[in-house]
């Protein structure tokens, strides 16, 4: 986790230094996307202090989702519980136009309507079957999800940055990327 906010952190160094305007977004809530995610739970609070500190330290606009109950709405989410749905990425576009001080967008975290309740047991058992399901389908199938692919690289081989024209640092071959 530290790796990708120190990367952050330097992608937020050099676009502002640039004169860009940037945003980010912290993670919502996922153990209330996902009960199976709940354990994640102190790693996302430390992942969105650290984001949230890496901004401030270079003026970036941060959406604060966590802290918003819709943005655990499963209707904001994708049946992979893992990207935001059409009305999850219209919530968040809406709230980074709040975030960024454009008018008409002060409501992007209004609740949505209530749903009917839904058990425990109910949720559980449709994340068993989304996360478990597919997995016991393929064992009892005799199969793996690797069967029928190939490697990208099936020879290992060192691995370098693409080399991109016009890039900035092409002078120095490394397309613009520090320490490619």
């Amino acid at each position: 986790m530290g790796l990708a906010v120190t990367e952050d952190e330097e992608m937020f160094a050099r676009l502002t230094e640039s004169g860009a305007r940037v945003a980010t977004v912290t993670f919502p809530d996922l153990g209330k996307v996902s009960p199976l995610a709940r354990r994640a739970l102190p790693r996302v609070l430390d992942l969105n202090a650290r984001l949230c500190a890496a901004a401030d330290r270079h003026g970036v606009a941060v959406l604060d989702t966590f802290p918003h109950p819709v943005t655990a709405d499963p209707r904001l989410w994708s049946l992979d519980r893992m990207h935001a749905g059409p009305l999850g990425h219209a919530r968040i576009a809406s709230g980074m136009a709040c975030t960024l001080g454009l008018p008409g967008h002060d409501d992007w975290a209004a609740p949505l309507p209530r749903l009917a309740p839904v058990s425990a047991l109910r949720t559980a058992s449709g994340d068993a079957r989304w996360a478990v399901g597919p997995w016991a389908w393929r064992r009892l199938r005799g199969r793996s999800s690797g069967d029928g692919r190939t490697a990208k690289r099936p020879e290992p081989t060192p691995w370098a940055r693409p080399h991109v024209a016009g890039s900035q640092g092409e002078a120095e071959g490394r397309a613009g990327f520090p320490g490619g």
